[in-house]
């Protein structure tokens, strides 16, 4: 899912928070979200939160009904794991699987 409206801000954030994305709505901008980076962190770790922070947009995690502990649990399985993880959940979900693996 890819989001035309994406603004980026640096805060002193409490030091257990690197980031942290708002979805905010506005009359004359209609929806958008606010990646809030932790200004604290040495730059070479902003930039890695960051791309992590827009992983989450992109696959629509922000939508989710999952708790933000689950999110990132499945955000650490797409970034270490070898197999496709949408492919995955997928064939975890088909009713028709016990076909396949016997």
């Amino acid at each position: 899912m890819v989001h035309d409206r994406v603004y980026l801000q640096e805060y002193n954030l409490p030091s257990s928070v690197a980031a942290m994305i708002t979805k905010m709505f506005d009359d004359s901008e209609g929806q958008y979200y606010v990646i809030t980076i932790n200004s604290l962190l040495p730059e070479s770790k902003r930039k890695a939160v960051l791309d992590h922070e827009l992983e989450h947009l992109y696959f629509g995690d922000y939508e989710s009904m999952m708790t933000a502990d689950q999110l990132e649990f499945i955000s650490l399985i797409r970034d270490t794991a070898s197999i496709d993880f949408d492919e995955y959940v997928e064939f975890i979900n088909d009713p028709f699987r016990g076909d396949l693996v016997g």
